[in-house]
């Protein structure tokens, strides 16, 4: 294997032979790389041209990459995810997510426990955020991240024509991705926007 310059490797990291760890590569604690592995820094290498700057891709804490994967640069691995062998992963693997196939799709979670965990970054709350209109209340509700799309849910009461047991919002869902595959014995719908 080899290590370049600005590599960071955490406790307990299993390389196999045939490995390049390049410039930019975070690599969390108990990551496990495959043999073979490919990781790249650089979105448009050109023959004979020196890079600028590296894009920083990291391996979070417990994921594993398998055999023969290759990360493109700027990607992040969310923590205890799993790249299958072969798999090209082109954009990022949200935490406890099996990706597999060219380019790599989510194909199950680690556990169905998993599954549907919030976004750290956006934890759900009971509590209600500060409004300063009398009688508003804001609630924040999880975020679940997923290479197909972002999807948020709550359960609600009323306050539409139908009283609806849960609602989804789903956004950021890349153009190629279908959500939402699905169906519903008895359904009606309300079809709202997320304004960011």
């Amino acid at each position: 294997m080899f290590i370049e310059n600005d590599v960071r490797i955490g406790d307990r990291v299993t390389v196999k032979c045939g490995v390049q760890l390049w410039d930019g590569l975070r690599v969390e604690d108990d990551v496990f790389i495959g043999p073979n592995a490919t990781f790249t820094n650089d979105p448009m290498p050109r023959s004979r041209q020196r890079l600028g700057s590296v894009l920083e891709t990291r391996l979070c804490r417990g994921a594993s990459v398998g055999a023969n994967a290759t990360v493109l640069p700027g990607i992040t691995i969310g923590q205890n995810a799993m790249v299958g062998a072969g798999a090209v992963v082109t954009r990022n693997v949200p935490p406890h997510a099996i990706v597999a196939g060219n380019p790599a799709r989510i194909v199950r979670y680690a556990s169905t426990a998993d599954t549907f965990q919030p976004s750290s970054s956006n934890p759900p709350s009971r509590e209600p955020l500060s409004a300063k209109i009398p009688g508003v209340e804001l609630l924040r509700a999880p975020i679940i991240e997923d290479l197909r799309g972002n999807l948020s849910v709550r359960e609600l009461g009323n306050g539409l024509p139908f009283i609806p047991e849960r609602f989804f919002v789903i956004f950021d869902v890349p153009t190629k991705e279908v959500r939402g595959e699905h169906a519903h014995r008895v359904c009606k719908q309300f079809l709202g926007r997320v304004n960011k």
